[in-house]
């Protein structure tokens, strides 16, 4: 499928037009005069890698609190997670064999999940951290 930009929407990506890029493209579809191929008018691109954490609404970190039974090891998890501030929210699920609530941590407003999800998930465990979209 062919993709066209006009100048001022390629002077925006252009640094992105690289042989091997992965890219998530907006436009409009639009049939061609002469040849009645289809193409996308693009409105703009960006990469693809990281999508999740630039569309999510916040980020959801599921604490089992049997793994986290004292005070300190809890700091030691909030210690974690101030270090890796940034502007995405933060919903904490804490979980127990029979108790689960969703907080809204107030000591972080939000986090960089470029820099927290790799050292959150060894430290809990895979499936822990997962970004939320609108409706979820």
């Amino acid at each position: 499928m062919r993709a066209v930009a006009f100048p001022d929407v390629f002077e925006r990506v252009q640094n992105l037009l690289q042989d091997g890029q992965v890219l998530r493209v907006v436009g409009t579809l639009e049939r061609g005069a002469r040849d009645e191929k289809v193409g996308i008018r693009v409105k703009d691109a960006s990469p693809l890698e990281g999508i999740e954490a630039r569309q999510a609404r916040a980020l959801r970190v599921t604490v089992p609190l049997a793994q986290f039974s004292s005070p300190e090891q809890l700091e030691a998890l909030f210690d974690l997670i101030h270090q890796c501030e940034g502007t995405l929210p933060l919903r904490l699920l804490l979980v127990d064999e029979n108790f689960s609530a969703e907080v809204w941590p107030t000591r972080v407003s939000g986090v960089d999940p470029d820099r927290l999800l790799d050292r959150l998930a060894t430290l809990l465990g895979p499936g822990s951290v997962e970004f939320l979209f609108n409706g979820s």
